[in-house]
């Protein structure tokens, strides 16, 4: 991997596998850039494993990446293998190993001449879809190593280290009451997924609702599902809805998820589901 490459400039990254036993020498790797900006490299991008058919028989695997935020970045690389079960009694797995001699320093420098999506006001405004969710990345709100611009998004009470920044528009830090007041067609937020959801959804959450708005304690609560519901009032007209959530423990038998989410909708306690959040973490 080059050690200085240019913002907007693609480089490229080759992995060598010296392991003679085929099934040893993966496919691709997870790859990550940790500096001014967080991303990972997609695993489709990666290129076919190429073998020298030399002693000692080696295996080359290479992939095309290039970031957009200037910096220093420390870059992490571990190999991903299709199966792992055939290691997992080993004192040293080999899928929890590092790539020989990472983390890496790579120092992105700015580039005068490639477009400055942070600093135009165009790129400040209202965020679509599809630039929402996939054309962006993870950006440092520390003043000193990203945008200025940026960064006094995100003053306290926020704390958020890191925050998810498409390149066209920017998200603004918002507080659960908010979210609920800019979407008026939301009567009952579902929540799916597995435990990495289920904490921060009754710490984040619940929690914090609890505490600023007229909200009940909650109804239904165990380790598969919960259920709560509230008043949600607009600051300005002061229209006041009701607004329901519900979580659902992700198992791994999807028929119980979907006989949950079926009870929910066909319930006569609550409105039916008109927004879900589903997020699974491993």
């Amino acid at each position: 991997m080059p050690r200085e490459v240019k913002a907007d400039e693609e480089f490229r990254i080759s992995f060598h596998c010296t392991h003679p036993q085929d099934s040893l020498c993966p496919q691709r790797y997870t790859v990550l850039f940790h500096g001014p900006s967080r991303k990972t490299i997609p695993p489709e991008l990666f290129g076919p494993l190429e073998w020298s058919h030399q002693f000692p028989d080696y295996a080359t695997v290479h992939v095309k990446w290039r970031i957009h935020d200037p910096g220093l970045y420390n870059v992490y690389a571990y190999p991903d293998f299709k199966n792992c079960s055939q290691w997992w009694q080993m004192e040293y797995p080999w899928q929890k190993a590092t790539v020989h001699g990472t983390p890496l320093q790579l120092n992105v420098l700015p580039d005068p001449n490639s477009r400055d999506y942070d600093d135009s006001d165009k790129n400040y405004g209202v965020c679509k879809s599809t630039d929402a969710a996939m054309k962006g990345r993870f950006l440092s709100t520390d003043a000193e190593v990203s945008s200025r611009r940026f960064a006094d998004m995100f003053h306290q009470p926020s704390r958020r280290e890191f925050s998810w920044a498409p390149y066209k528009c920017k998200i603004p830090p918002r507080t659960t009451e908010e979210a609920l007041i800019a979407l008026p067609s939301a009567e009952h937020i579902l929540w799916i997924g597995d435990s990495t959801l289920r904490g921060p959804f009754h710490q984040k959450l619940l929690n914090g609702l609890s505490g600023n708005l007229d909200w009940p304690s909650i109804t239904r609560k165990s380790h598969d599902h919960a259920f709560t519901w509230g008043i949600i009032q607009h600051p300005k007209t002061g229209y006041q809805r009701n607004v329901s959530f519900s979580r659902i423990f992700a198992h791994d038998d999807i028929k119980e998820v979907l006989s949950a989410i079926e009870s929910l909708s066909t319930s006569d306690d609550t409105p039916k589901p008109t927004h879900v959040v589903f997020n699974m973490g491993l």
